[in-house]
């Protein structure tokens, strides 16, 4: 259609038009960029200390291997409950180290230190998210009708997970070049991704250093 073309408007229109277009995608660009720097945020070297002296529980990959992957998880969150079951399915050979934290219900502090004390930390920690009942929203591991406690350990990194952004699944990574970092996101493009940014694995005899490459 080609109407007021005696006036100019309609050229005008046009000229405003191929002016905002690239405009506006650049913003979008730079919206898209912004967001995916949030998913990504660098902890100090303390986090990982921090991460290993408090109580976890390996599910995947060989025992003898130093993880660079660590997650922090509550027994009774479902977002945890689907990662363990992709990381499972797509990497069970990763050694990734899952450490609780408390926070999700009110019996969550009770199941995690069941978990962390049964015979089996293992197998209990892989049946609670095998088992988990996504419509009550509840893992599977049956809770103790006697309250536990987590360790010191455990409430101190609590106070550091706050900070670090407070949510579950947290997955963390020591990179080739020694950094750590935090990731935020749930699909399985960014998992993968977050994935190969962590270091291989190093048996626990030898002594991680990062990477000079």
């Amino acid at each position: 259609m080609h109407m007021n073309t005696t006036t100019g408007k309609m050229p005008m229109a046009g000229s405003l038009l191929r002016w905002l277009l690239p405009a506006m995608l650049l913003l979008s660009y730079a919206g898209l960029a912004q967001a995916e720097s949030r998913k990504y945020r660098q902890l100090p070297a303390s986090a990982w200390q921090q991460l290993d002296q408090a109580r976890g529980v390996r599910l995947t990959g060989d025992a003898g291997l130093t993880p660079n992957v660590q997650i922090v998880c509550d027994p009774n969150c479902p977002y945890c409950a689907r990662l363990d079951r992709r990381l499972r399915e797509a990497h069970k050979n990763m050694p990734i180290r899952w450490v609780p934290v408390a926070y999700f219900k009110p019996d969550s502090e009770t199941m995690a230190a069941a978990i962390l004390s049964a015979r089996d930390p293992v197998a209990s920690l892989e049946a609670n998210y095998r088992d988990y009942d996504f419509d009550a929203r509840r893992g599977g591991h049956a809770s103790p009708s006697e309250r536990m406690r987590l360790d010191p350990g455990h409430a101190e990194l609590k106070r550091a997970w706050k900070q670090w952004g407070g949510f579950t699944p947290m997955i963390i990574v020591r990179t080739r070049d020694g950094r750590i970092l935090r990731a935020m996101g749930a699909s399985d493009a960014f998992v993968e991704s977050v994935l190969e940014q962590a270091a291989p694995p190093v048996r626990a005899y030898e002594a991680w250093r990062p990477s000079s490459r």
